[in-house]
């Protein structure tokens, strides 16, 4: 998307052929761990009135994604040699519950809402370590979580939702369960991965819930301007029929929350990213850069901002 976007600028260039708006090409990096460059981007300043962010859709025009909420959830018990495990508390096995209650009661929680271009929220445990050795009762657990948002609440909004409802939880099973290690069902506590954990948080939360990462759903509006010019051209060149959402996040959050009017749109097909043998098909390559070419020159030395 790169080549397409630079192409379509030098050709319209070229041949004078550009709209009147102070154009930008920028490009960010680490946008796979939560858009560390665009979020530095914005800190720093930079502004625009829209975006049109390269991702592989398959040349066409997409309007909303998820909101990515990274967790790391942590639980803390009591080491003590194994053929006495009455003496601590297992980490662990306090963990298998707060995975249960995310696979179970949250799933079904998130399940309720749904939106028309991206269906359900989802959140899945990606990652776990925990313990030291064969004969020693875990102290600790660590899980990450992978959370993928659909717009309407924003991200503080889901993960004291999610802390609310794990304490819950957690107390209800240590209840039926007859755990009487006062720590097994004490609340969770939220901390963002800007602020340290506080004392507080150390004494009264055997279950910590850290935000890793987030950033904003993606929902721009149909009928702003940059979408009016650039969905017929979609349509007509890549046979798109109407909005489109992804599920996966892109540079879009930042630049949505910073207030810059947003869309994905760009060579390649998502379905080949990760993959041993990615590649992209020179097809697409050149739909992309006669798209982008089209937006520019047929508004020559006027505004891609004005309504259609």
């Amino acid at each position: 998307n790169m080549a397409a976007f630079l192409t379509a600028l030098d050709l319209a260039y070229r041949r004078g052929q550009l709209p009147a708006d102070k154009l930008y090409f920028v490009a960010t990096m680490s946008e796979e761990t939560c858009c560390t460059g665009s979020v530095a981007l914005m800190k720093h300043g930079f502004r625009t009135d829209a975006a049109i962010v390269g991702e592989a859709t398959r040349c066409r025009l997409v309007t909303a994604h998820k909101a990515p909420l990274w967790l790391e959830v942590e639980t803390t018990g009591r080491s003590c040699h194994a053929s006495m495990p009455d003496k601590g508390v297992n980490a662990i096995e306090a963990m298998t519950r707060v995975v249960e209650f995310i696979h179970g009661p949250w799933t079904q929680h998130l399940q309720q809402k749904q939106h028309p271009l991206l269906g359900k929220s989802t959140m899945q445990v990606t990652t776990i370590e925990g313990g030291s050795k064969i004969n020693i009762i875990p102290s600790r657990c660590r899980i990450q979580v992978d959370g993928r948002i659909i717009p309407g609440k924003t991200i503080p909004e889901v993960t004291n939702e999610f802390c609310r409802m794990l304490t819950d939880h957690l107390k209800g099973g240590a209840r039926s369960s007859g755990f009487n290690e006062p720590r097994a069902s004490a609340r969770a506590a939220i901390r963002s991965h800007e602020h340290p954990r506080t004392a507080h948080d150390m004494e009264s939360t055997p279950v910590t819930v850290l935000v890793k990462d987030s950033q904003p759903a993606l929902e721009t509006p149909l009928d702003a301007p940059l979408v009016q010019k650039l969905m017929p051209l979609c349509r007509e060149a890549a046979g798109q029929t109407g909005p489109l959402g992804v599920n996966y996040f892109a540079d879009t959050g930042p630049f949505t929350q910073a207030g810059i009017t947003s869309v994905l749109f760009g060579a390649g097909d998502i379905a080949q990213a990760h993959t041993a043998d990615e590649f992209l098909d020179l097809d697409q390559l050149f739909l992309a850069t006669e798209i982008m070419l089209t937006l520019l020159t047929e508004n020559t030395g006027c505004s891609l901002l004005d309504p259609r």
